[in-house]
């Protein structure tokens, strides 16, 4: 185990590097959230020099745990050149910037905290940021990303500031609100404008010979090289990559948090695995997860519209209120009817040249920058933007 120290007028922090839990630790995560407790357990177990599991105390009493996931980045990987000899030469010689790039959370999980804290903590962001201060250090970490979710005010990000990072980073996801009146997905088509809806239904019309069944465990284990490939297929098209599922990803998730985690299989009029589709099922919304399929049948098939549409379909029968689409492909889920939510990143450096560490930054910040509009489908909505 390594120590380090966070201080503080108040009080003093001791954090701690956990290389192998006790049963004190493990009954403490599991008393907070067992099926928390059990995926982080596993990928420490699996990969420690990518997982670290941190644990910070006060007076010798544990306050929180939070999972640190460690990713090595090319910086030249990430650049966005631009035509031009300079860009091409930027983006050479920055290939060989190599750095660890760190942040307190699970990047295959991004809708969830894993941030594990005792009752009362209120601080939970500020009190990693400054245990950070030492741990990064003592792994030799030279970029941390640490997310902060929403509505921080600004009182908390000049705190963060002065902690060495920069101002806060906004990326989306994107949330579909569920009107209460939609009983079925039909529904929910008879109420978009003219052209929207005659678009879905001619892409619903694509998947009159698919089938959508829902897998278990077992399935999953059986079909997971399909899966991955899938899952590879729909990776490739992304233009940066943090970190990626390795092929039991999904198995762990189904054996750590059993029906909160569904997974459905997308199959061809043969009993072909087309696509899937992944989603956490939480009191009031459905959280999708990963999708994958075969984008030689994508055309066919309209298989991503479809798979966004099913959805729907099942955000509708759970009686959800909301469904969150994630951060990708945003123009795609905006014309769905779903709308932003902001997040925050903030984002440090560590013994970077001021050069570097604003391209660093600036590269960060582009990542989720994808091209697209908010929009107006719904009959409801009164807007200029869009025709009815």
């Amino acid at each position: 185990m390594k120590h380090s120290f966070c201080s503080s007028k108040e009080t003093q922090n001791i954090s701690t590097i956990i290389n192998k839990p006790t049963i004190d630790d493990i009954a403490w995560l599991e008393a907070k959230n067992i099926s928390f407790a059990q995926l982080i357990l596993s990928l420490i177990q699996k990969d420690s020099e990518r997982y670290k599991l941190i644990k910070v105390q006060n007076r010798q009493q544990t306050i929180l745990f939070y999972l640190l996931e460690i990713i090595n980045i090319n910086l030249g990987e990430i650049y966005n050149s631009k035509p031009g000899m300079f860009s091409k030469i930027s983006k050479h010689l920055l290939s060989f910037c190599k750095f660890k790039i760190a942040h307190p959370s699970y990047s295959l999980l991004y809708d969830f905290d894993f941030i594990i804290a005792d009752h009362g903590v209120t601080d939970k962001y500020l009190i990693v940021a400054k245990s950070l201060e030492t741990i990064e250090k003592d792994l030799g970490i030279h970029i941390v990303t640490l997310p902060c979710g929403t509505h921080q005010n600004d009182s908390f990000s000049q705190n963060i500031i002065k902690l060495g990072y920069e101002k806060p980073i906004v990326d989306f996801t994107m949330q579909l609100s569920l009107d209460s009146n939609w009983e079925s997905l039909s529904d929910y088509v008879n109420d978009l404008k003219r052209k929207y809806s005659k678009r879905a239904k001619s892409i619903l019309k694509k998947s009159d010979s698919l089938t959508f069944r829902e897998l278990n465990l077992n399935d999953i284990q059986e079909m997971s090289s399909q899966i991955h490939e899938l899952y590879s297929q729909v990776l490739a098209k992304q233009k940066f990559i943090a970190g990626t599922a390795d092929s039991e990803h999904f198995v762990n998730l189904k054996r750590n948090f059993g029906e909160d985690f569904r997974f459905e299989g997308i199959f061809d009029i043969d009993n072909n695995l087309l696509a899937f589709l992944s989603y956490f099922k939480k009191t009031n919304a459905l959280h999708i997860h990963y999708v994958g399929l075969d984008y030689s049948k994508n055309d066919q098939y309209d298989i991503y519209f479809n798979i966004l549409f099913r959805c729907i379909e099942l955000g509708i029968k759970n009686g959800k209120n909301t469904i969150n689409f994630g951060r990708t492909s945003l123009d795609a889920k905006a014309s769905l009817g779903a709308e932003p939510i902001a997040h925050q990143t903030f984002v440090k450096t560590n013994g970077l040249s001021k050069l570097i560490k604003k391209c660093v930054v600036q590269q960060i910040a582009k990542l989720e920058n994808n091209s697209w509009k908010l929009r107006k489908p719904f009959k409801s909505d009164v807007t200029s933007l869009e025709e009815a």
